[in-house]
């Protein structure tokens, strides 16, 4: 239900505003979901060797032949890229939405959420950010420390070190985490400009 205190269009181009930004921000969810997918990858090769039949759900999107196998390029990348940012943006904004509309039905407006008032409101950001951070990074660092327990047990390719390997995914963990700091901070900030926007009231 859309305010009437202000002027629909200021809602509107609020609303979009804080969707763009919100769009924006799945960049780095999805930077933070390849680099974390890439460590368990690289422990699943490591355990079950570089067969991945798997893959073939995901043909798609993969530029993979009738055998299952294909080569990656630049562009094909960065298709993927878009397109997995554009997923987790519309599964994300339109199950939101749902929840949203779901707990509208069922609960009564004496039973909607408020804050405790013995906190206060910037307080109550900041733990929710903070929240969220620290769930990814729980995820993420467990798919790290994963692949840091099986990389004992890889075939090393001529030329390649066990340190040198710590190194690379310790740089992808970093990658990672400034990833997931990223869009916490991001989209928190594109749910203050939709909540400015009062769309659903």
């Amino acid at each position: 239900m859309l305010t009437s205190d202000r002027p629909i269009s200021n809602t509107v181009i609020t609303g979009g505003v804080g969707y763009l930004i919100k769009l924006f921000s799945y960049n780095f969810l999805t930077g933070m979901v390849v680099f974390t997918f890439a460590a368990l990858i690289a422990a699943y090769t490591i355990i079950f060797g570089p067969e991945m039949p798997f893959l073939k759900y995901f043909s798609f999107i993969l530029p993979l032949d009738q055998n299952g196998t294909g080569s990656l390029y630049e562009g094909d990348l960065m298709r993927i890229f878009r397109f997995m940012t554009l997923i987790f943006f519309l599964v994300s904004t339109i199950g939101k939405q749902m929840l949203l509309f779901a707990k509208r039905f069922f609960l009564s407006t004496n039973e909607n959420d408020t804050l405790d008032e013995n906190e206060p409101p910037n307080q109550t950001i900041f733990s929710q950010i903070m929240r969220r951070f620290l769930i990814n990074a729980f995820f993420i660092t467990w798919a790290y420390l994963i692949v840091a327990v099986a990389f004992p047990f890889a075939k090393l390719s001529e030329g390649t070190t066990l340190p040198m390997l710590y190194i690379i995914f310790a740089i992808f963990y970093v990658f990672a985490m400034v990833s997931n700091a990223l869009f916490v901070l991001i989209d928190s900030l594109s749910n203050y400009v939709l909540a400015k926007a009062s769309i659903f009231v």
